[in-house]
Protein backbone atom coordinates (compact mmCIF):
# COMPACT_ATOMS: atom_id res chain seq x y z
CA UNK A 1 0.00 0.00 0.00
CA UNK A 2 3.25 2.43 0.41
CA UNK A 3 4.02 2.05 -3.30
CA UNK A 4 2.26 4.56 -5.41
CA UNK A 5 0.98 3.55 -8.76
CA UNK A 6 2.50 6.16 -11.70
CA UNK A 7 -1.56 7.54 -12.19
CA UNK A 8 -1.40 8.65 -8.36
CA UNK A 9 2.11 10.52 -8.52
CA UNK A 10 1.18 12.56 -11.73
CA UNK A 11 -2.00 13.35 -9.89
CA UNK A 12 -0.30 14.58 -6.76
CA UNK A 13 1.93 16.57 -9.24
CA UNK A 14 -1.00 18.35 -11.18
CA UNK A 15 -2.71 18.90 -7.81
CA UNK A 16 0.95 20.52 -6.41
CA UNK A 17 1.56 22.81 -9.36
CA UNK A 18 -2.34 24.18 -8.92
CA UNK A 19 -1.59 25.17 -5.17
CA UNK A 20 1.63 27.18 -6.16
CA UNK A 21 -0.05 28.38 -9.56
CA UNK A 22 -1.66 31.80 -7.24
CA UNK A 23 2.30 31.96 -6.00
CA UNK A 24 3.81 31.82 -9.71
CA UNK A 25 0.94 34.49 -10.75
CA UNK A 26 1.88 36.91 -8.36
CA UNK A 27 5.47 36.83 -8.56
CA UNK A 28 5.51 37.10 -12.29
CA UNK A 29 2.91 40.28 -11.47
CA UNK A 30 5.36 41.87 -8.94
CA UNK A 31 8.01 41.52 -11.70
CA UNK A 32 6.07 43.45 -14.47
CA UNK A 33 7.83 45.80 -16.44
CA UNK A 34 6.99 49.09 -16.59
CA UNK A 35 8.13 51.61 -18.83
CA UNK A 36 9.99 55.34 -17.96
CA UNK A 37 11.57 58.06 -19.00
CA UNK A 38 14.69 59.40 -17.82
CA UNK A 39 13.34 62.61 -16.61
CA UNK A 40 10.41 60.77 -15.01
CA UNK A 41 12.67 58.96 -12.97
CA UNK A 42 14.69 62.14 -12.01
CA UNK A 43 11.08 62.91 -10.50
CA UNK A 44 10.87 59.67 -8.74
CA UNK A 45 13.76 60.38 -6.82
CA UNK A 46 12.41 63.31 -5.03
CA UNK A 47 10.35 61.20 -3.20
CA UNK A 48 12.69 58.22 -2.74
CA UNK A 49 12.66 56.40 0.46
CA UNK A 50 15.93 56.95 1.20
CA UNK A 51 16.14 60.38 0.15
CA UNK A 52 12.27 61.49 2.46
CA UNK A 53 14.45 59.75 5.72
CA UNK A 54 17.08 62.14 5.60
CA UNK A 55 13.99 65.17 5.18
CA UNK A 56 12.43 63.32 8.46
CA UNK A 57 15.23 63.19 10.08
CA UNK A 58 15.89 67.01 9.27
CA UNK A 59 12.03 67.50 10.47
CA UNK A 60 12.85 65.27 14.10
CA UNK A 61 15.72 67.39 14.65
CA UNK A 62 13.99 70.88 13.80
CA UNK A 63 11.20 69.95 16.12
CA UNK A 64 13.15 68.66 18.99
CA UNK A 65 15.10 72.29 19.04
CA UNK A 66 12.26 73.99 21.13
CA UNK A 67 12.99 70.93 23.57
CA UNK A 68 16.62 71.24 23.44
CA UNK A 69 16.29 75.26 24.26
CA UNK A 70 13.74 74.90 27.23
CA UNK A 71 14.09 75.18 30.85
CA UNK A 72 12.03 72.45 31.25
CA UNK A 73 8.86 72.99 32.94
CA UNK A 74 7.68 74.55 36.93
CA UNK A 75 7.49 71.95 39.71
CA UNK A 76 4.28 72.18 41.94
CA UNK A 77 4.78 70.67 45.56
CA UNK A 78 2.59 70.01 48.41
CA UNK A 79 3.72 68.79 51.43
CA UNK A 80 1.49 67.77 54.58
CA UNK A 81 4.32 68.67 57.89
CA UNK A 82 4.88 67.69 61.38
CA UNK A 83 1.78 65.79 61.01
CA UNK A 84 1.11 63.60 65.43
CA UNK A 85 1.66 60.19 64.27
CA UNK A 86 -1.07 59.05 66.66
CA UNK A 87 -3.81 60.80 65.04
CA UNK A 88 -2.70 63.29 61.77
CA UNK A 89 -4.23 66.35 63.56
CA UNK A 90 -3.75 69.40 62.31
CA UNK A 91 -4.65 71.32 65.09
CA UNK A 92 -2.67 70.36 68.33
CA UNK A 93 0.67 71.63 67.44
CA UNK A 94 2.06 75.11 66.23
CA UNK A 95 4.67 73.13 63.77
CA UNK A 96 1.83 71.34 61.95
CA UNK A 97 1.00 72.93 58.61
CA UNK A 98 -0.09 72.11 54.85
CA UNK A 99 2.50 73.52 52.42
CA UNK A 100 1.93 74.03 48.56
CA UNK A 101 5.33 75.44 46.84
CA UNK A 102 6.53 76.41 42.94
CA UNK A 103 9.54 75.79 41.48
CA UNK A 104 11.62 76.52 38.33
CA UNK A 105 14.71 76.43 36.59
CA UNK A 106 16.25 79.45 36.00
CA UNK A 107 19.77 79.34 33.17
CA UNK A 108 21.77 82.73 33.15
CA UNK A 109 24.29 81.07 31.23
CA UNK A 110 23.03 81.02 27.77
CA UNK A 111 23.30 77.37 27.19
CA UNK A 112 20.09 76.20 26.13
CA UNK A 113 19.65 78.74 23.54
CA UNK A 114 23.46 77.53 21.43
CA UNK A 115 21.72 74.11 22.45
CA UNK A 116 18.87 74.89 20.69
CA UNK A 117 20.63 76.68 17.18
CA UNK A 118 22.96 73.47 17.56
CA UNK A 119 19.86 71.20 16.60
CA UNK A 120 18.74 73.57 14.06
CA UNK A 121 21.96 73.27 12.16
CA UNK A 122 21.56 69.82 12.86
CA UNK A 123 18.22 69.36 11.04
CA UNK A 124 19.62 71.69 8.40
CA UNK A 125 22.39 69.60 7.62
CA UNK A 126 20.23 66.46 7.03
CA UNK A 127 18.21 68.64 5.00
CA UNK A 128 21.18 69.06 2.98
CA UNK A 129 22.29 65.45 2.92
CA UNK A 130 18.67 64.47 1.32
CA UNK A 131 19.68 66.86 -1.39
CA UNK A 132 23.51 65.20 -1.89
CA UNK A 133 21.47 61.57 -1.26
CA UNK A 134 18.93 62.76 -4.20
CA UNK A 135 21.83 63.77 -6.52
CA UNK A 136 23.82 61.06 -5.76
CA UNK A 137 21.20 58.69 -6.67
CA UNK A 138 20.45 60.76 -10.14
CA UNK A 139 23.99 60.16 -10.81
CA UNK A 140 24.18 56.37 -9.59
CA UNK A 141 20.66 56.29 -12.03
CA UNK A 142 22.77 58.05 -14.56
CA UNK A 143 25.74 56.05 -15.23
CA UNK A 144 23.51 52.66 -14.64
CA UNK A 145 21.03 54.15 -18.07
CA UNK A 146 24.14 55.37 -20.29
CA UNK A 147 25.73 51.63 -19.42
CA UNK A 148 22.55 49.90 -20.48
CA UNK A 149 23.25 52.13 -23.46
CA UNK A 150 26.51 50.82 -23.93
CA UNK A 151 25.54 47.61 -23.85
CA UNK A 152 22.19 48.01 -26.36
CA UNK A 153 25.18 49.12 -28.53
CA UNK A 154 27.39 46.32 -28.24
CA UNK A 155 24.32 43.80 -28.72
CA UNK A 156 23.00 45.83 -31.84
CA UNK A 157 27.07 45.60 -33.26
CA UNK A 158 27.12 41.85 -32.32
CA UNK A 159 23.81 41.30 -33.49
CA UNK A 160 25.08 43.09 -36.79
CA UNK A 161 27.89 40.59 -36.99
CA UNK A 162 25.75 37.78 -36.31
CA UNK A 163 23.78 38.38 -39.68
CA UNK A 164 26.95 39.09 -41.21
CA UNK A 165 28.48 35.46 -40.36
CA UNK A 166 25.31 33.85 -40.83
CA UNK A 167 25.18 35.36 -44.66
CA UNK A 168 29.10 34.51 -45.21
CA UNK A 169 28.34 30.78 -43.50
CA UNK A 170 25.66 30.47 -46.47
CA UNK A 171 28.68 31.87 -49.05
CA UNK A 172 31.50 29.21 -47.20
CA UNK A 173 29.71 25.99 -47.94
CA UNK A 174 29.48 27.21 -51.33
CA UNK A 175 33.05 27.75 -51.62
CA UNK A 176 33.45 24.55 -49.64
CA UNK A 177 31.36 22.11 -52.43
CA UNK A 178 33.12 23.75 -55.18
CA UNK A 179 36.37 22.29 -53.40
CA UNK A 180 37.78 26.07 -53.49
CA UNK A 181 38.10 26.44 -48.69
CA UNK A 182 39.04 23.58 -46.72
CA UNK A 183 36.11 22.25 -44.71
CA UNK A 184 37.91 23.63 -41.58
CA UNK A 185 37.31 26.93 -42.65
CA UNK A 186 33.34 25.81 -42.53
CA UNK A 187 33.78 25.19 -38.74
CA UNK A 188 35.81 27.73 -38.07
CA UNK A 189 32.79 30.26 -39.38
CA UNK A 190 30.01 27.90 -37.26
CA UNK A 191 32.31 28.06 -34.22
CA UNK A 192 32.31 31.75 -34.56
CA UNK A 193 28.43 31.93 -35.27
CA UNK A 194 27.87 30.11 -32.35
CA UNK A 195 30.24 32.26 -29.61
CA UNK A 196 28.23 35.40 -31.32
CA UNK A 197 25.30 34.00 -30.07
CA UNK A 198 26.32 33.42 -26.45
CA UNK A 199 27.72 36.49 -26.55
CA UNK A 200 24.43 37.78 -27.28
CA UNK A 201 22.65 35.56 -24.91
CA UNK A 202 25.18 37.08 -22.14
CA UNK A 203 24.95 40.66 -23.30
CA UNK A 204 20.88 40.37 -23.36
CA UNK A 205 20.99 39.17 -19.64
CA UNK A 206 23.51 42.19 -18.60
CA UNK A 207 20.96 44.43 -19.42
CA UNK A 208 18.00 42.55 -17.46
CA UNK A 209 20.74 42.72 -14.61
CA UNK A 210 21.00 46.63 -15.46
CA UNK A 211 16.95 47.00 -15.47
CA UNK A 212 17.01 45.15 -12.14
CA UNK A 213 19.73 47.63 -10.72
CA UNK A 214 17.78 50.62 -11.93
CA UNK A 215 14.60 49.57 -10.09
CA UNK A 216 16.71 48.86 -6.76
CA UNK A 217 18.39 52.52 -7.39
CA UNK A 218 14.26 53.98 -7.83
CA UNK A 219 13.43 51.57 -4.89
CA UNK A 220 10.51 50.24 -6.84
CA UNK A 221 8.66 47.09 -6.44
CA UNK A 222 8.07 47.01 -10.30
CA UNK A 223 10.59 46.53 -12.73
CA UNK A 224 11.35 49.73 -14.14
CA UNK A 225 12.80 50.23 -17.98
CA UNK A 226 14.22 53.29 -19.00
CA UNK A 227 13.70 55.11 -22.25
CA UNK A 228 16.68 56.33 -23.50
CA UNK A 229 16.08 60.12 -24.34
CA UNK A 230 19.06 61.77 -26.75
CA UNK A 231 18.56 64.41 -23.89
CA UNK A 232 19.87 62.72 -21.71
CA UNK A 233 23.71 63.64 -22.17
CA UNK A 234 22.51 66.93 -21.58
CA UNK A 235 20.50 66.50 -18.04
CA UNK A 236 23.68 66.94 -15.97
CA UNK A 237 25.02 69.75 -17.63
CA UNK A 238 24.33 73.21 -16.44
CA UNK A 239 23.65 76.65 -17.53
CA UNK A 240 26.64 79.74 -17.22
CA UNK A 241 23.97 81.46 -15.42
CA UNK A 242 22.55 78.91 -13.28
CA UNK A 243 23.71 78.62 -9.75
CA UNK A 244 24.76 75.19 -8.83
CA UNK A 245 24.65 74.54 -4.87
CA UNK A 246 27.33 72.07 -3.44
CA UNK A 247 25.17 70.10 -0.99
CA UNK A 248 28.49 68.10 0.28
CA UNK A 249 29.85 71.82 1.38
CA UNK A 250 26.24 72.66 2.63
CA UNK A 251 26.18 69.67 4.59
CA UNK A 252 29.51 70.33 6.10
CA UNK A 253 29.55 73.41 7.34
CA UNK A 254 25.88 72.61 8.59
CA UNK A 255 27.32 70.12 10.84
CA UNK A 256 30.27 72.30 11.56
CA UNK A 257 28.42 75.06 12.56
CA UNK A 258 25.79 72.60 15.02
CA UNK A 259 28.96 71.07 16.54
CA UNK A 260 30.22 74.57 17.43
CA UNK A 261 27.02 76.02 18.86
CA UNK A 262 27.17 72.02 20.93
CA UNK A 263 30.54 73.17 22.37
CA UNK A 264 29.74 76.56 23.15
CA UNK A 265 26.90 74.98 25.07
CA UNK A 266 29.04 72.87 26.95
CA UNK A 267 31.19 75.55 27.86
CA UNK A 268 28.91 77.54 29.34
CA UNK A 269 27.23 74.76 31.05
CA UNK A 270 29.81 75.28 33.89
CA UNK A 271 28.22 78.00 35.12
CA UNK A 272 25.15 75.89 36.55
CA UNK A 273 21.49 76.39 36.59
CA UNK A 274 19.48 77.31 39.29
CA UNK A 275 16.32 76.47 40.71
CA UNK A 276 14.43 79.13 42.70
CA UNK A 277 11.63 78.21 44.47
CA UNK A 278 8.27 79.95 46.42
CA UNK A 279 6.09 78.39 48.76
CA UNK A 280 2.98 78.92 51.48
CA UNK A 281 2.30 76.98 54.25
CA UNK A 282 -1.04 77.36 55.84
CA UNK A 283 -0.97 76.87 59.91
CA UNK A 284 -3.51 75.72 62.50
CA UNK A 285 -2.43 79.70 63.85
CA UNK A 286 -1.62 77.95 68.00
CA UNK A 287 0.75 80.68 68.09
CA UNK A 288 -1.19 83.55 66.85
CA UNK A 289 1.29 84.07 64.05
CA UNK A 290 -0.45 82.86 61.21
CA UNK A 291 0.56 81.14 57.54
CA UNK A 292 4.18 81.07 56.70
CA UNK A 293 5.72 82.01 53.60
CA UNK A 294 9.34 80.67 52.34
CA UNK A 295 11.57 80.90 49.40
CA UNK A 296 14.54 78.71 48.20
CA UNK A 297 17.50 78.81 45.78
CA UNK A 298 18.93 75.38 44.75
CA UNK A 299 21.99 74.85 42.23
CA UNK A 300 24.56 72.45 41.57
CA UNK A 301 28.67 73.02 42.48
CA UNK A 302 30.30 71.86 39.29
CA UNK A 303 32.74 70.20 40.61
CA UNK A 304 32.34 67.06 38.90
CA UNK A 305 34.04 65.37 36.22
CA UNK A 306 30.61 64.96 34.20
CA UNK A 307 30.87 68.83 33.12
CA UNK A 308 34.68 68.84 32.24
CA UNK A 309 34.27 65.53 30.12
CA UNK A 310 31.63 66.69 28.70
CA UNK A 311 33.26 69.86 27.54
CA UNK A 312 36.30 67.98 25.99
CA UNK A 313 34.14 65.29 24.11
CA UNK A 314 32.12 68.59 22.40
CA UNK A 315 35.34 70.23 21.52
CA UNK A 316 36.82 67.45 19.54
CA UNK A 317 33.72 66.69 18.04
CA UNK A 318 33.79 70.48 16.90
CA UNK A 319 37.61 69.73 15.91
CA UNK A 320 36.30 66.67 13.61
CA UNK A 321 34.15 68.57 11.77
CA UNK A 322 36.10 71.54 11.24
CA UNK A 323 38.65 69.16 10.01
CA UNK A 324 36.83 67.74 7.35
CA UNK A 325 34.92 70.71 6.17
CA UNK A 326 38.58 72.13 5.84
CA UNK A 327 39.58 68.73 4.12
CA UNK A 328 36.76 69.11 1.75
CA UNK A 329 37.55 72.65 0.56
CA UNK A 330 41.34 71.61 -0.15
CA UNK A 331 39.76 68.72 -2.29
CA UNK A 332 36.92 69.93 -3.83
CA UNK A 333 38.89 71.96 -7.02
CA UNK A 334 41.24 68.75 -7.29
CA UNK A 335 38.04 66.34 -7.95
CA UNK A 336 36.33 68.81 -10.48
CA UNK A 337 39.49 67.97 -12.34
CA UNK A 338 39.96 64.95 -12.32
CA UNK A 339 36.18 64.26 -13.26
CA UNK A 340 36.51 67.30 -15.86
CA UNK A 341 39.78 65.50 -17.35
CA UNK A 342 37.54 62.35 -17.79
CA UNK A 343 34.20 63.22 -19.04
CA UNK A 344 37.05 65.05 -21.68
CA UNK A 345 38.28 61.66 -22.23
CA UNK A 346 35.12 60.04 -22.53
CA UNK A 347 33.85 62.37 -24.95
CA UNK A 348 37.50 61.87 -27.19
CA UNK A 349 37.07 58.46 -27.00
CA UNK A 350 33.52 58.21 -28.21
CA UNK A 351 34.39 60.59 -31.28
CA UNK A 352 37.13 58.69 -32.23
CA UNK A 353 35.01 54.93 -31.66
CA UNK A 354 32.22 56.61 -33.99
CA UNK A 355 33.96 58.75 -36.59
CA UNK A 356 36.97 56.74 -37.21
CA UNK A 357 37.67 52.87 -35.72
CA UNK A 358 34.20 51.77 -36.16
CA UNK A 359 33.54 52.80 -39.62
CA UNK A 360 36.53 51.94 -40.46
CA UNK A 361 36.27 48.83 -39.51
CA UNK A 362 33.06 48.28 -40.92
CA UNK A 363 34.26 48.92 -44.36
CA UNK A 364 36.93 47.01 -43.99
CA UNK A 365 34.68 43.99 -43.35
CA UNK A 366 32.69 44.80 -45.74
CA UNK A 367 35.68 44.91 -48.94
CA UNK A 368 37.03 41.70 -47.41
CA UNK A 369 33.46 39.96 -47.35
CA UNK A 370 33.47 40.71 -51.18
CA UNK A 371 36.50 40.05 -51.51
CA UNK A 372 35.56 36.55 -50.04
CA UNK A 373 32.88 35.80 -51.88
CA UNK A 374 35.40 36.57 -55.01
CA UNK A 375 37.90 34.03 -53.88
CA UNK A 376 40.19 36.33 -52.81
CA UNK A 377 40.46 36.41 -49.24
CA UNK A 378 40.64 33.56 -47.00
CA UNK A 379 38.30 32.74 -44.56
CA UNK A 380 40.94 33.73 -41.98
CA UNK A 381 41.07 37.45 -43.02
CA UNK A 382 37.14 37.05 -43.06
CA UNK A 383 37.28 36.38 -39.08
CA UNK A 384 40.02 38.55 -38.42
CA UNK A 385 37.12 41.61 -40.47
CA UNK A 386 34.42 40.65 -38.04
CA UNK A 387 36.51 40.94 -34.65
CA UNK A 388 37.64 43.77 -35.42
CA UNK A 389 34.16 45.21 -35.92
CA UNK A 390 33.11 45.37 -32.18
Amino acid sequence: SLILTQGEIVCRWIILLVLLSPNLWAKNKELETKKVKFSEALLLLQDHQLVRSQFDEAASMKRGASKAGSWGDPKLSLKAMNLPKEDLSTDRSMMTGLQIGVGQKISFSGKFSKLEEAMLYKGEAFESKGELQRRELSLKLWKKVILKEKWLDIHRIHKENLNWVKGNLKVSNRLYSNGKIPQQGVLDIQIRKSELESKLSNIESQIKVIDIEISEILGSAELIEIVIDPKIWKSLTVSKDETVIDYKLENLEKEYKSAEAAWVAKKRNMIPDVEVGFNYTKRNDIDGLGDFVGASLTFEIPTSSKRFGEKEESYYQKLSAQKKLEYYKKSKPHALLRIKTEIEDFQRQIHILNESTLKFSRTSRDIISKSYVRGQSDYLELLRSELQYQ
